[in-house]
């Protein structure tokens, strides 16, 4: 690792990069996806000293983030589960959105749950044992007698489920039009009801895919991902690096290469934030990066613009993006 990327990092977040700096700069960060990360922590520290008006020891904060790697491996999300679920159980009803509704007309009791802005992630543990993650305006619905004849679940919006395996009793997600059953495994389901696409992404076992316009089921198995368009009524099975499309659920948002529609779709339903792009050129070009929970717009579109030359202007909940032509 070059000794100068530190004082490089400093010199760019404060304004004082050289152009052959910010061209190292460039370089460094879009060689791998680490280096992002790398940045992004730099960048958090850094914005904390200026926002509390204290001097930053760039070296020293680069040697503590080196060895924080070293030494500290990524939670699963079983563990972080086990540290959190005391916690859990005592801010379920106060800060996370959970209530109860009473169906007159119905015999059954419904239980739901709404997923926050997505600044932290909602976790839940079934009766089960199935966790979940929820994220930003999702919303989880079961019946109160869940797991005693059946364990189905319905749900709009983003959800990682790690299912707990009950003989003789398949874990099923109903999504609209659509079904997702399981026995025991790892999976994430991004359907949002506004949306057209809907996506699965299989970390670990095995599930099955049904679509109420389709014939034949869709069956996944681990690191593959199945894109289904409901207008179209088609669908797209292919392989993926399963990781990277859960990391949502430390914190992170994974973008890989994908194309400026796409990316800014799903940032429109994180942050609640409408789109327009002057450009279907633009639209098209492809982005690879990830983005950290909480990150500010302004800071998203500076990252964009880092591979793709971009200007913006951003009036209240409305982003209008445009081409940056070169002089």
């Amino acid at each position: 690792m070059n000794d100068y990327i530190p004082e490089i990092i400093f010199n760019y977040l404060n304004g004082t990069a050289t152009a052959s700096q910010k061209e190292e700069f460039y370089s460094w960060i879009n060689r791998d996806p680490e280096n992002k990360k790398t940045y992004f922590e730099i960048k958090l520290v850094y914005d904390a000293c200026k926002k509390e008006d204290r001097p930053l020891d760039i070296e020293e904060s680069w040697q503590r983030l080196l060895q924080k790697k070293k030494k500290t491996p990524l939670y699963t999300m079983r563990r972080l589960l086990a540290v959190t679920a005391s916690a859990a159980a005592i801010t379920f009803f106060f800060s996370w959105g959970l209530f109860t509704m009473f169906h007159p007309e119905q015999e059954e009791q419904v239980v739901q749950f709404i997923g926050k802005d997505g600044l932290e992630v909602d976790q839940l543990i079934l009766p089960d044992g199935t966790e979940i993650s929820l994220g930003t305006q999702t919303t989880l619905t079961y019946q109160a007698d869940y797991g005693k004849k059946e364990r189905v679940v319905e749900l709009d919006g983003e959800a990682f489920f790690n299912v707990e395996k009950v003989e003789g009793k398949p874990f099923k997600v109903k999504i609209r039009d659509s079904e997702i059953e399981v026995l025991g495994t790892q999976f994430n389901v991004n359907a949002y009801s506004w949306d057209s696409i809907y996506t699965t992404t299989l970390l670990e076992g095995k599930i099955k895919w049904m679509g109420a316009s389709r014939t034949d089921p869709v069956f996944l198995t681990a690191n593959q991902q199945f894109r289904y368009n409901r207008n179209l009524k088609t669908g797209n099975l292919s392989h993926v690096d399963a990781r990277q499309y859960t990391k949502w659920v430390e914190g992170y948002y994974y973008f890989p290469g994908q194309d400026m529609e796409t990316i800014l779709h799903r940032l429109s339903n994180l942050y609640g934030v409408r789109f327009t792009v002057q450009s279907e050129s633009l639209k098209k070009q492809k982005f690879t990066g990830t983005f950290y929970r909480g990150q500010s717009m302004k800071d998203i579109l500076e990252i964009i613009n880092i591979s793709i030359p971009i200007k913006y202007e951003i009036k209240d909940l409305h982003v209008t993006i445009y081409e940056q032509k070169n002089n």
